[in-house]
């Protein structure tokens, strides 16, 4: 347009509405050039993942001593989750039991445990790291 003239702004008055511009080309409500560039990363990193553990799977160690090395591992994990709840499980419902029978306020157990937990958490996450 020349000078002066005013440019009346693309008002889309409900989703379903489309606006045709001045080339001919149909405009949608939505923000497509977004919704597109976060499609496309989440397509490529997905990809990239899959391609990763693909390439993974392919070239490991698939010699006896090599499982029997996994295995040991996965054991010690689920030995670890084991003895690091039961830690966590013991000082909890121990302090519980502790404060309940001096017949303690419910508030003071309450905020007690809250305590005993979060220490506890701490001091088992630092043991086993």
């Amino acid at each position: 347009g020349g000078e002066g003239e005013a440019t009346t702004p693309l008002i889309i008055k409900s989703e379903n509405d489309s606006v045709e511009k001045e080339n001919g080309d149909i405009m949608k409500p939505q923000n497509n050039l977004l919704i597109d560039t976060h499609r496309e990363r989440l397509n490529s990193s997905l990809f990239s993942w899959l391609l990763h553990h693909e390439k993974e799977r392919d070239i490991k160690d698939k010699t006896p001593e090599a499982r029997q090395y996994r295995k040991r591992m996965m054991l010690r994990a689920v030995y670890g989750e084991f003895v690091g709840t039961t830690i966590f499980m013991t000082s909890v419902f121990s302090s519980i039991i502790n404060l309940e029978s001096f017949d303690t306020d419910p508030a003071v157990v309450l905020l007690c445990v809250a305590l005993v937990a979060s220490f506890s958490v701490i001091a088992v996450i630092m043991c086993f790291s």
